[in-house]
């Protein structure tokens, strides 16, 4: 979607519709009924978002309320807010619920909506310094060496900003084993860090969770 549409709501923005950031400048990625100084202003789902906003788009509009809600259920899933979650449940969404439950799931989603995009920004950069630091460690060759273990304390947090809370021991290596059984988290580790990098990181996850 342009920047000049709010990344939660779908809206056009004008100068005098932008939020603002944690220090109070405005932004061209979200409204200001959306999003205040680096916060979004309500916990929503988007279907809530869609069932609020779609009446009124309605009205302003022309069109009917069904191709409001229609309009707003292709163009939502685009939006910065909600893309990380729709992709999420797409790619992995019933293979995680059959794996963790339904509840667990639903907290990771909504700890994902409700995180500003500072965070989300930090998050990012995490993602791809760990997948830096897996190849750093895979060089080193020992996956319980100092450069694995700096490997999974930066995993660990990353997983910890998804799942909103630091995962349990049993928790985190059953995630680790879940790595080596689908081909597309081998894929994710071993294609940007060669060819055993997701079983390396196993390796290095379970040697951290044994000295522990």
């Amino acid at each position: 979607m342009p920047e000049h549409y709010c990344q939660s709501c779908g809206m056009v923005l004008t100068p005098d519709d932008c939020g603002t950031d944690a220090a109070g400048t405005a932004t061209d990625h979200y409204c200001k009924w959306c999003y205040d100084h680096g916060k979004y202003t309500y916990d929503t789902t988007m279907e809530a978002m869609i069932e609020d906003c779609a009446p009124r788009l309605a009205q302003n509009t022309g069109m009917s309320l069904d191709e409001a809600v229609s309009l707003m259920g292709a163009v939502l899933p685009q939006l910065e807010r909600w893309r990380a979650v729709q992709e999420n449940e797409e790619r992995y969404g019933a293979e995680a619920r059959a794996r963790y439950g339904d509840e667990a799931i639903d907290a990771a989603n909504e700890t994902l909506l409700d995180m500003d995009p500072q965070t989300w920004n930090d998050m990012k950069e995490l993602e791809r310094a760990i997948l830096g630091q897996l190849s750093i460690a895979m060089s080193d060759g020992e996956p319980d060496g100092s450069e694995a273990r700096k490997l999974v304390a930066m995993h660990r947090r990353w997983i910890a900003l998804n799942w909103g809370c630091e995962p349990q021991d049993e928790a985190y290596l059953g995630l680790a084993h879940g790595y080596l059984a689908d081909q597309r988290f081998v894929d994710y580790y071993d294609k940007p860090c060669g060819t055993g990098a997701t079983a390396f990181l196993v390796q290095a996850i379970e040697s951290s969770l044994t000295r522990a």
